[in-house]
């Protein structure tokens, strides 16, 4: 876990923690005291780079936690990593050919 602090006191800015992979980044808010025990944490990921998801399940795993997926409301495996990027692409696609003219 000594990579994710190092990462987290690397990259924090103005209380989040951010990472930029190939073709997407991560976000985290950092903004607790260091002797403030840790109960959760959240990843906001941005872009859809395959390797996001792979960098997620990585963070978790360092962890020793566990990554819930939040638009499918189950947990994230490497199994569904792929399944859970074609949907979400879906759904983003679906949403931009709506708004457009």
């Amino acid at each position: 876990m000594s990579w994710l602090r190092c990462w987290l006191a690397s990259s924090t800015h103005h209380g989040w923690g951010d990472y930029d992979g190939p073709g997407f980044s991560i976000g985290t808010p950092v903004d607790e005291a260091d002797d403030v025990p840790v109960t959760g944490v959240s990843l906001f990921i941005h872009g859809d780079g395959e390797a996001a998801a792979c960098a997620a399940l990585a963070v978790a795993d360092a962890l020793k936690a566990r990554a819930f997926d939040t638009g499918s409301g189950d947990f994230l495996t490497a199994d569904s990593a792929r399944s859970t990027l074609d949907a979400w692409r879906a759904y983003r696609d679906r949403v931009l050919d709506e708004r457009r003219p």
